[in-house]
């Protein structure tokens, strides 16, 4: 929560340092940039922009505990701003990697039907 608290009150300097953090070799720091995104959205509503740029440096992770961190940071930003959600994850599914397809799939859980479906069709898996 202090992490969170900086955030809400030093947007600018809070995401750089996460930024440096999404790039650490220790995973439980990347992840700790990662997870700081829910919480942060949940006061910052409006600030879906910075929270999907830190998380697009995270699709790429193949280490367990840091996309399931990614798969929850996007279900908390998808009920505030589906649509940019939707987008960000659509620019994704061409990406033959699993890791990837199950951050998808993790992620839209929170998006409207609509959105679901058209992501499942995107990712190859139709109805």
């Amino acid at each position: 929560m202090v992490v969170v608290n900086l955030a809400i009150q030093r947007r600018g300097e809070t995401f750089h340092l996460l930024n440096n953090w999404i790039h650490s070799e220790n995973k439980w720091i990347r992840r700790l940039a990662v997870a700081t995104i829910p919480p942060y959205i949940r006061a910052r509503k409006t600030d879906s922009e910075f929270c999907l740029r830190l998380l697009e440096k995270a699709m790429l992770e193949i280490d367990r505990d840091v996309p399931k961190a990614v798969g929850w940071a996007l279900r908390e930003v998808s009920k505030k701003d589906p649509d940019s959600v939707f987008h960000f994850l659509m620019k994704w599914t061409g990406v033959e990697k699993k890791e990837v397809k199950w951050i998808i799939r993790e992620g839209m859980k929170k998006l409207p039907l609509r959105y679901q479906e058209k992501l499942r069709v995107a990712l190859g898996g139709g109805r």
